[in-house]
């Protein structure tokens, strides 16, 4: 081999050993940081499942809840499910004065409609009620008072509606009339 071909492998090999040097912690720390990027994320994605998987979930809502953070017994019913739990939600303190006729009264211990979609509410979250999602007079109760409300009708109008309608259904909750209702 001549001398000018030695020095060029020389040089070549200096440079192949410095940047085995400069890229061996690289080369080492990346799996590990690739692993723990995995993990981490692994992780946040089964707390975020299991916190929106429970049956009473508080979630975060501006005006209508979103369809993304409502819990599955909402958003795995029908539409007319999800369109009620929509309304509730948007419009407790008008369902505060409309009763069930389910009677959830009784075996559930609510005071009106709104109680059997909506367990609290308060500022921008709720926390959402079962009971609603499996009982089609509830939904029934809560969507005709939609529909009453949005065509102007007073919200006596609806009670006395809803009362008349639903009166031979079962048991009405001790529901307050609204204000402006005579009693």
């Amino acid at each position: 081999m001549s001398s000018r071909s030695r020095r060029l492998e020389s040089v070549r090999s200096d440079r192949g050993a410095r940047s085995a040097q400069r890229s061996g912690p690289v080369r080492t720390l990346l799996p590990a940081a690739l692993i723990a990027l995995v993990i981490v994320g692994a992780g946040l994605w089964f707390l975020s499942r299991n916190a929106s998987s429970d049956g009473g979930s508080t979630v975060a809502r501006d005006g209508a809840a979103s369809h993304e953070t409502i819990p599955a017994f909402v958003t795995t019913g029908s539409p007319r499910v999800r369109e009620a739990y929509d309304f509730a939600a948007a419009h407790g303190a008008e369902l505060a004065y409309i009763p069930c006729y389910c009677g959830c009264g009784g075996h559930s211990g609510h005071r009106n409609v709104r109680d059997c979609f909506i367990k609290s509410g308060s500022g921008t979250s709720v926390t959402y009620e079962e009971h609603g999602s499996q009982c089609d007079i509830c939904v029934s109760i809560v969507l005709d008072s939609k529909a009453m409300l949005a065509r102007g009708d007073s919200l006596a109008q609806v009670r006395a509606t809803i009362d008349l309608a639903y009166a031979d259904v079962g048991p009405a909750t001790d529901t307050p009339l609204p204000p402006g209702m005579e009693e």
